[in-house]
């Protein structure tokens, strides 16, 4: 005898993303990314820190449709374009350390040393020559209870410097490569509580 379908509902328990104030990047697999990477070669995570109040903004596309019309206007049948994923946010705190990290700086050792303009000892450091300001590592929203995690495996990263009031700080834009293994996705959705080091 055949079953009657009932309607069900889709999740047992509904449950929200909020984003926080905490982005997480971490170091390029060392080995690159194959097709045995996993989540475990994801190594020293840092969290990006105070992001500016109003600065976070989705940069993904949505998917859309393209009709085929017939002469007469009537759609006879669609195609699809995926959408992408992607996010900008601005950083608050500027330092030679975030300049590294996030736009491929280096320190500039010799260059401080024989200037008459500046102190002898102070710290320059450059960016912005033929290393680029374009990077690729993974990259993870965490929501605000730190416990739901929207991960990019391959995040491209473009750093640049703007202005906000008075304010010299950098914005950072992300996209999300594709990337397809038996590991890891495109974009991840993770639940479980963010681990921190001792006084973080």
């Amino acid at each position: 005898m055949a079953t009657t379908p009932v309607i069900t509902q889709l999740d047992p328990i509904e449950d929200y993303f909020l984003v926080g104030n905490e982005i997480i990047i971490f170091d390029a697999p060392l080995a690159g990314y194959t097709a045995t990477t996993t989540l475990a070669d994801f190594k020293n995570p840092m969290s990006i820190g105070n992001i500016e109040d109003g600065s976070f903004a989705e940069e993904g596309e949505d998917a859309t449709f393209e009709d085929w019309k017939n002469i007469e206007g009537g759609s006879v049948t669609s195609t699809p374009t995926e959408g992408s994923n992607g996010f900008s946010f601005n950083h608050m705190s500027f330092t030679p350390e975030r300049i590294k990290k996030m736009m491929g700086g280096s320190a500039l050792t010799d260059t401080a040393a024989t200037a008459t303009f500046v102190k002898v000892g102070s710290k320059v450091t450059g960016f912005g020559g033929k290393k680029g300001t374009i990077i690729v590592c993974p990259i993870a929203i965490l929501d605000r209870e730190r416990k739901r995690w929207m991960l990019y495996p391959k995040g491209r990263i473009a750093t640049s410097l703007t202005a906000s009031g008075n304010r010299y700080i950098m914005k950072s834009t992300v996209k999300a490569d594709f990337i397809e293994t038996p590991n890891l996705e495109t974009v991840m959705y993770i639940q479980g509580d963010a681990v921190y080091s001792t006084g973080v």
